[in-house]
């Protein structure tokens, strides 16, 4: 990985076609192409079987949809991860930093249910952002999107391996908000000056 031609390439994209390919039990075939030195890639997926392979709906079951915050700090991908959530009935607020984050976790009244941060985030780890966001909205979920595991101390409530396909964050959220407890509604009053 991290290998490019490109002027503005990541040098993740054979990585993250290899990840989707063994998720979905299959295999890249590579060989040289001809004499140019170019390469011929060859997926390998098995053919699923009638019934078979039929994916639940990962959207939230209820009519009403889920306010979700995606902190995106990379400008192409944020927009393509809002489509997916927003397609699957996640009303998303999509913002590009952990300072804009907060900023909006202070000044909004809107009730934010569940936060995903793909990390690694500028000036401010997923789990530092999850704790300070967890303090404005108390019965949050979060999932950060890492490249590796790491210890939450409670800013993270799940951990997305990347690179990962889409239906598996999908996956993520749906249980996340399975295993949610049901609490009652509340209204988030802002104090000017003290009493």
């Amino acid at each position: 990985p991290s290998f490019t031609t490109k002027a503005h390439g990541s040098g993740l994209g054979l990585a993250m076609v290899k990840a989707y390919v063994t998720e979905n039990r299959g295999h890249v075939a590579v060989s040289n192409a001809d004499d140019s030195g170019g390469a011929c890639f060859v997926l390998h997926l098995p053919r699923a079987r009638l019934g078979e392979g039929q994916m639940e709906s990962q959207a939230p079951r209820s009519a009403e949809r889920t306010t979700l915050l995606l902190v995106e700090p990379d400008l192409r991908l944020g927009p393509a991860l809002q489509r997916l959530l927003e397609g699957s009935r996640y009303d998303v607020r999509l913002v590009s930093s952990a300072g804009e984050a907060l900023l909006m976790a202070e000044r909004s009244g809107e009730r934010v249910e569940c936060v995903v941060m793909d990390g690694p985030l500028p000036w401010m780890s997923c789990e530092e952002l999850g704790v300070r966001l967890k303090q404005l909205w108390p019965d949050l979920q979060t999932i950060a999107l890492a490249w590796s595991e790491f210890e939450s101390r409670g800013g993270v409530d799940r951990i997305v391996i990347k690179p990962c396909h889409g239906s598996v964050l999908l996956r993520e959220l749906a249980e996340l908000r399975a295993a949610r407890p049901k609490q009652a509604s509340y209204t988030r009053i802002k104090v000017a000056r003290p009493i």
